[in-house]
């Protein structure tokens, strides 16, 4: 038989149904806002996962232990060697470069385009028939104004007395590196270097000689012991193209811009007789090499990367090699030795 105290809390619990009832109907009542914010922060959760992983994609890089470097074979590099040395002994064809590019690309190719621009344009003004980086069409006014403002340079006197000159184009890739070739870099007439690529603590491999150093703005050097006082200092300017990429960035597109490699081989078949490379190509099945010759990236940040189109860069630089219009003196684009 239940006490005075069961009855009591019997009655007590029997006499709040209706409370209960209206407090799981409340309940009930707001279910649909907790859900919906429940879902706006999932939401926003999954937002922020995906931002960062675009950050991730396309600003993470690869590094390489620069202290394991890739096994240099001693056969390739004096094989490598003795090409370059072939190269430089043969006897030196005038307007070579030239002729072979006005053949392999016909109309495509303009063999008396002025390479450097003057503060007196010339008659065809073909500079300013494209926008940068290939011309000036945006940006005439403006680049007149700074021309008044610089000294004007032209090729160095002495190089264009020469009834024959040679160039190399010394990229940045890290095929250069063990290959020793410094010496034999040194000797052509003309020696193109890229961004802010060093020569200090890398002459072995890449040279100590410097005609051109061709950059974009962002890509210069930082450092003085870069810069010498007879070198020319050629600015790529691209600057509309910034627009471009931040468009291209929020639509996930892709925006192709010419490596300062590219444009640099172009400008060489314009200033040079001969053309050579050394420190060009980018083998993708190798990841895990160095991308550069002076830093610790690896081949694979190439993946991430949507500015070049290396495939189609390769392809031109394959088929200038193979036509025999250049001659690659390390082996990355292709090997011929």
């Amino acid at each position: 038989m239940p006490s005075q105290y069961n009855r009591v809390k019997l009655k007590s619990d029997c006499s709040r149904p209706s409370l209960q009832w209206y407090t799981r109907a409340q309940n009930k009542m707001r279910r649909p806002s907790l859900l919906l914010k429940d879902i706006l922060k999932c939401t926003l959760l999954v937002f922020g996962v995906w931002i960062l992983y675009i950050l991730k994609l396309n600003y993470t890089t690869e590094e390489c232990d620069m202290k394991k470097m890739h096994y240099v074979d001693p056969n390739r590099i004096k094989r490598a060697q003795q090409y370059a040395q072939e190269v430089l002994q043969k006897e030196c064809r005038p307007q070579f470069a030239k002729r072979s590019m006005v053949q392999l690309f016909r109309r495509r190719y303009t063999s008396d385009l002025p390479p450097f621009v003057t503060k007196a344009p010339a008659g065809s003004e073909a500079e300013y028939k494209y926008d940068p980086p290939f011309g000036f069409r945006t940006f005439s006014e403006k680049v007149q104004t700074l021309l008044e403002l610089l000294p004007e340079h032209d090729f160095p006197a002495h190089l264009k007395a020469k009834s024959c000159r040679r160039c190399v184009v010394i990229g940045s890739g890290g095929i250069l590196h063990g290959l020793e070739l410094g010496q034999a870099l040194n000797q052509f007439d003309v020696v193109i270097r890229l961004n802010s690529a060093p020569v200090e603590g890398y002459s072995e491999h890449v040279g100590n000689k410097t005609t051109i150093r061709m950059t974009y703005p962002e890509g210069a050097p930082l450092s003085d012991l870069e810069y010498y006082s007879n070198d020319l200092f050629v600015a790529v300017l691209f600057k509309s193209v910034d627009f471009n990429w931040l468009q291209a960035m929020v639509k996930n597109e892709t925006l192709n811009v010419p490596t300062i490699g590219v444009i640099a081989v172009v400008l060489a078949t314009h200033l040079c007789d001969e053309v050579s490379l050394a420190g060009f190509g980018y083998d993708l099945s190798q990841p895990r090499t160095p991308l550069h010759y002076f830093d610790n990236l690896c081949m694979a940040a190439m993946n991430f990367q949507t500015m070049h189109n290396v495939t189609t860069e390769t392809g031109f630089l394959l088929k200038l090699v193979r036509e025999g219009v250049v001659r690659d003196l390390s082996g990355g684009i292709h090997c011929e030795f």
